[in-house]
């Protein structure tokens, strides 16, 4: 329901995600593999999960949904056509990266995360994706 085309529904679903973050009930690992298998699926909703991901960090829960945002960019970087709002996603990780620990940047999610990013921003195009994985890639230090 974050991605729904709703607005209401999108709105209410937020309003319970934060509810079960602030009390400790989200899990950030079921999240993000419910994540990842809508955006297997096909799924064409990544800039609203996007957009629901910050809305839920910026209300402090970023250790919710950084698994979230992190799996997401792994699994676009993976398909064969990348997801409409992978530039978006991009974004917002560029935006959050500078709050996340430190020790949480060495683990092995954080190295495939790495990777992807690397992979997306070696594209040899000039889409918004492509700059996007650049200046996160660049922010994270990848760029030699």
């Amino acid at each position: 329901m974050l991605t729904s085309s709703r607005p209401d529904d999108r709105s209410s679903t937020l309003e319970t995600v934060l509810e079960m973050a602030a009390r400790r009930q989200l899990s950030a690992e079921h999240l993000a593999m419910a994540a990842r298998k809508r955006v297997e699926a096909g799924d064409q909703s990544l800039g609203r999960l996007s957009r629901a991901m910050a809305l839920v960090a910026y209300e402090g829960h970023l250790d919710c949904v950084w698994p979230v945002l992190t799996a997401l960019v792994v699994t676009s970087s993976k398909q064969q056509r990348l997801p409409a709002g992978t530039s978006e996603l991009l974004a917002t990780c560029t935006e959050f990266w500078e709050s996340i620990p430190v020790d949480h940047r060495t683990t092995a999610t954080a190295q495939d995360f790495a990777v992807a990013v690397q992979r997306l921003a070696g594209a040899k195009t000039a889409t918004k994706t492509a700059l996007e994985a650049k200046r996160l890639a660049s922010q994270m230090d990848l760029m030699r």
